[in-house]
């Protein structure tokens, strides 16, 4: 794979499974994802909304689990995007002159 196309694509897939788990949650939470015996966050939710006064760590569990990794995605998403160059990639990409090629290496003579 070309290296300059890994870290974009890496940030890609990590914003965009974000969305696809709460979309996932919702659609099973309306009964429109996947089917019982399948478990899904969503289903949880739907199945822990008649027992909120009883037993409320039957909705949380299941929130705290899709809040939580839908955090992690978009976090290790946001640090790719906004991630700093190191220090040889500054000096590599300074060296070079407007036109890409590298500057000469002769060196001065002493008289």
């Amino acid at each position: 794979m070309l290296p300059n196309v890994s870290g974009p694509l890496i940030v890609l897939t990590a914003l965009a499974t974000a969305p696809a788990i709460l979309t996932e949650s919702s659609l099973s939470f309306l009964g429109l994802g996947v089917q019982p015996p399948t478990p899904g966050w969503g289903s949880m939710l739907d199945t822990a909304k008649g027992c909120l006064e009883t037993a409320p760590w039957m909705a949380l569990f299941p929130g705290s689990a899709t809040f939580l990794v839908r955090l992690a995605y978009v976090s290790v998403g946001a640090s790719g995007a906004f991630q700093k160059r190191t220090a040889s990639t500054i000096a590599r990409t300074s060296s070079r002159s407007p036109s890409g090629a590298r500057p000469s290496r002769r060196t001065a003579r002493a008289p």
